[in-house]
């Protein structure tokens, strides 16, 4: 039994960002009153001051250790407030007359600040905002849409900075009273701030998303998240993860990352509380060479449905958002293949260490890794992972790093087909070997129980489909999903030749064709023929692209689905 002793997402990469104000969660956006009254309202309150009296260094080992040892990247240790609008603050009539209640919260030497609401409550009307207090980072407005019911544990996006101003703007069509309590905070140290110089921070070999090696991942890349959130105990993690597409086709925001990332590697205890989860869409870069993130967007609280442990098994976790994401994110729910066939080439998308959206590309088939010796005790199971190698590419190596964990492996028909576990690639080592737990097992392969695994909610129906093509709400039609089922399945008689296929791909169904369509793997058709009254059919190729393609066709006596590739 080979064993291969690795170690989950090793080193820990850091980014230098030129950042200004690009992150909204579900919010209305716009400009803090108190912005406009700057010289009479900066210093109108004093600030509420906690001391963070841990020991940094201490810690940062500790961290090494928990990765190494398996575990996630931690990034931040918990401080207790007490701040409540109606007992702290000061509340403030501008000239204009608007009414707003401001809090500063001040923990020094914090790098960030993630902040954790036991409730939170707005009234119609009424509006939240928070900001760094050199004002580079505005989140907000929040609004009675993102707090309906009130009394939820809600969570806002790290503020890079140790002072963080809340300002909540009074509602003037509505005499209900705001809550607003928050009691947990992130100390956040073990991450580098956005704004941080180019020579505190070494990216040299991590590949942007938006780069050329990016151009044919266009649409999986907006399904691929960043991960922030807190443990029971009020430490801070980070992880990635993927929005997944199921065989309904509704838009159900179900996420796909790692155990490792919310679990205790021997007990299997998952220690996330979920309801602090922020999952960050599209933070990336708008290009190759540039610093300049665009509009990054974010959910949060989400709600755990499976975990195949790494234990002896896979590494998986599929959770739920408990929100659905709005159409203005843009989001596209990625296909998967759970076939055992190993990939022949494809990427990672992931956020290395929390930061920007990063692609690494494999050219060459990917192994099995048999059973992996993670840390001591602690194996995978038996044919449960992907083994694989970074390929060069024109604009750099790439790798992986702490924060990278749970991303998703694509394939060359741009389907999931893993999830990373870890490994030992690196900037330094490039070449390093890392290892995903297979789709295939993180499906059904767990436990005895169809309520425990992955495919009972992303196959409710029990089709027995093998993969699916992504879902882009935009373009699709809900509720239609074109899955792909075994193209080897004995059903199939119609033959489909030349493979691979260049100027014209030929059919010959065996029974009177109806009508034939094909489909790239983005679900884009792109050939349809209607009424057809032959048994043949020479489909022209030359424009298409090179790559798989999905052909449906209906004969007088039912239907079948194959894949080719030109």
């Amino acid at each position: 039994m080979k064993r291969n002793k690795l170690f989950l997402s090793l080193c820990v990469l850091f980014s230098a960002l030129s950042w200004v104000s690009v992150s909204a969660q579900i919010s209305e956006g716009g400009t803090p009153p108190s912005f406009n009254f700057e010289n009479t309202l900066k210093f109108a309150q004093q600030p509420y001051v906690v001391n963070f009296t841990g020991d940094i260094q201490k810690l940062k080992l500790e961290d090494e250790i928990l990765v190494q040892n398996g575990g996630p990247q931690r990034t931040g240790m918990p401080i207790s407030v007490d701040i409540n609008i109606n007992k702290t603050g000061k509340w403030t009539t501008l000239s204009d007359g608007q009414e707003i209640w401001q809090q500063t919260l001040k923990s020094p030497g914090a790098t960030a600040l993630f902040i954790v609401y036991d409730d939170l409550y707005i009234p119609e009307g009424g509006k939240l905002y928070l900001y760094t207090a050199d004002r580079k980072q505005v989140i907000g407005a929040f609004t009675h849409k993102n707090t309906p019911n009130g009394g939820r544990v809600f969570s806002t996006e790290p503020l890079f900075q140790d002072e963080v101003v809340f300002e909540y703007v009074k509602s003037k069509v509505s005499d209900e009273a705001p809550r607003l309590s928050v009691s947990r905070v992130a100390y956040m140290y073990n991450v580098v701030s956005p704004y941080a110089t180019a020579d505190e921070v070494d990216l040299s070999c991590m590949v942007n998303v938006n780069c050329p090696e990016g151009d044919n991942w266009q649409k999986q890349k907006r399904g691929v998240l960043q991960l922030t959130y807190m443990n029971k105990g009020g430490e801070s993690f980070i992880c990635s993860g993927s929005l997944i597409n199921n065989l309904k086709q509704d838009g159900t925001p179900y996420v796909l990352s790692a155990d490792h990332c919310f679990s205790n590697l021997q007990t299997h205890e998952v220690l996330t509380d979920f309801s602090t989860m922020v999952a960050r869409f599209n933070y990336e870069y708008r290009d190759c060479g540039s610093n300049i993130p665009g509009r990054a967007s974010s959910l949060t609280g989400a709600s755990p449905l499976v975990q195949i442990p790494i234990k002896g098994n896979s590494d998986g976790f599929l959770f739920v958002m408990d929100d659905d994401v709005p159409a203005s994110y843009k989001a596209y729910y990625n296909g998967w293949n759970v076939t055992s066939q190993p990939p022949q080439s494809g990427v990672v998308i992931h956020h290395p260490a929390g930061y920007d959206k990063k692609i690494s590309t494999f050219l060459r088939p990917a192994a099995n890794a048999g059973v992996s010796q993670m840390v001591d005790n602690v194996e995978t199971g038996e044919n449960s992972h992907w083994a694989l190698k970074y390929s060069e590419t024109e604009s750099g190596f790439s790798a992986i790093s702490g924060g990278s964990s749970g991303s998703p492996l694509f394939n060359q028909d741009g389907l999931i087909v893993g999830t990373l576990t870890g490994g030992y690639s690196s900037c330094a080592y490039p070449r390093g070997k890392d290892i995903y737990g297979k789709l295939w097992y993180h499906w059904d392969q767990y436990g005895t129980e169809p309520a425990g695994h992955i495919k009972s909610y992303l196959d409710p129906d029990n089709t027995g489909a093998t993969a699916l093509l992504g879902y882009d709400p935009a373009t699709d039609e809900p509720g239609n999903p074109l899955s792909i089922g075994d193209v080897e399945n004995a059903n199939n008689k119609a033959l489909l030749f030349p493979s691979p296929f260049t100027d014209n791909l030929n059919i010959n169904a065996g029974d009177i064709l109806r009508t034939v369509k094909v489909f790239d793997l983005s679900g884009r058709t792109v050939y349809e023929a209607n009424n057809l009254s032959s048994s043949t059919l020479t489909i022209p190729a030359s424009a298409w692209t090179k790559g798989s393609y999905i052909i449906v066709l209906e004969t007088e006596k039912g239907k079948e689905t194959h894949k080719v590739i030109k």
